[in-house]
């Protein structure tokens, strides 16, 4: 998961590999995401796009079927930095309760401890009819 960071990353050098060539520390990404990151679809994004397939897979839908529409619908219009930072478990069940709020529209409050307990992440979410937008 690449977090938001305040901390300066050293490059990568030689080295920093285990005996069996595995990179040794964690994944980050380093600055800003291009615009194109946020108007594009997630399935168009390699790190996004396996998320997106774990979500779907561990959901159970067809991929053709309404409800696997819908979900994919839902992760597509997700918002990309909260994906970005987002875990596996957590997105499948904040996505779950979204898609839910079709049947039985209500406001509903979605909120994630951040990984290095810095805060906490809210995503308030509105269902159309139920907000009149």
């Amino acid at each position: 998961m690449p977090p938001r960071t305040d901390r300066v990353h050293p490059s990568t050098r030689r080295g920093q590999h285990t005996a069996d060539g595995r990179p040794a520390g964690e994944f980050r990404i380093v600055g800003l995401f291009t615009s194109t990151v946020y108007s594009r679809s997630v399935r168009s994004i390699p790190y996004l796009r396996r998320k997106e397939a774990a979500v779907l897979a561990r959901a159970g839908f067809a991929a053709q079927s309404h409800s696997g529409k819908a979900l994919a619908n839902v992760l597509d219009g997700y918002p990309r930095d909260e994906l970005f930072q987002i875990d596996e478990d957590t997105l499948f069940q904040f996505a779950l309760a979204i898609l839910q709020l079709e049947e039985r529209p209500r406001v509903r409050v979605l909120a994630r401890r951040d990984r290095f307990d810095r805060g906490r992440a809210c995503k308030e979410v509105l269902c159309r009819r139920r907000a009149g937008l």
